[in-house]
């Protein structure tokens, strides 16, 4: 007579890409295995527990339970959306139905990997100057700008957009446009 190993599950949660700012969408994969020599039956992730400082909002569950054969696996898949600001994990398991037995068979509790959530820049303006400040027609005159980063996470390729005026002066940025 031959001896069959129940089927046995395996977890692993992976989590990506991170950093992430408040509000951007990620993906939350499990990947179950089977080292079992039966069908693991009706294999279903549970609800995946978060745990840490920042958040996140389930945007789109994983798809319907599946049978996993012996050797084999799944990955079921999630896509959040990081809200609030500080880092967690999430974690969870898999459970299902030994083919053979049916006896309930549950995975190991799986820690995904660390999970950054930022504050997206917040662009603020600190100062402008206009130098000189008494000028008469024709006259050329240099304006800085001063722009803060409030929030956590880089501000790429900033740049300056033309000048307004208030009142009856008129501005002509020079061909070589803002600095």
């Amino acid at each position: 007579a031959s001896v069959y190993r129940p089927a046995s599950l395996t977890a692993q949660v992976v989590l990506g890409p991170t950093p992430r700012n408040a509000g951007q969408v990620f993906t939350v994969i499990m990947s179950v295995t089977n080292s079992g020599d039966l069908v693991a039956k009706s294999v279903l992730p549970s609800p995946l527990i978060q745990v840490g400082s920042g958040g996140a909002a389930l945007l789109t569950p994983p798809a319907a339970a599946v049978d996993i054969n012996p050797g084999s696996g799944q990955q079921f898949i999630w896509t959040y959306s990081a809200v609030g600001t500080g880092s967690l994990t999430l974690q969870g398991n898999a459970t299902g139905t030994d083919a053979a037995s049916f006896n309930a068979i549950s995975s190991n509790s799986s820690v995904s990997n660390l999970l950054t959530v930022q504050a997206a820049a917040v662009l603020n303006i600190s100062a402008i100057q206009a130098i000189p400040s008494n000028v008469g027609t024709g006259d050329l005159v240099t304006v800085t700008l001063r722009v803060e980063n409030l929030g956590e996470t880089s501000a790429l390729d900033v740049s300056g957009t033309s000048l307004s005026t208030f009142g009856a002066a008129s501005v002509t940025t020079p061909a070589s446009g803002p600095t």
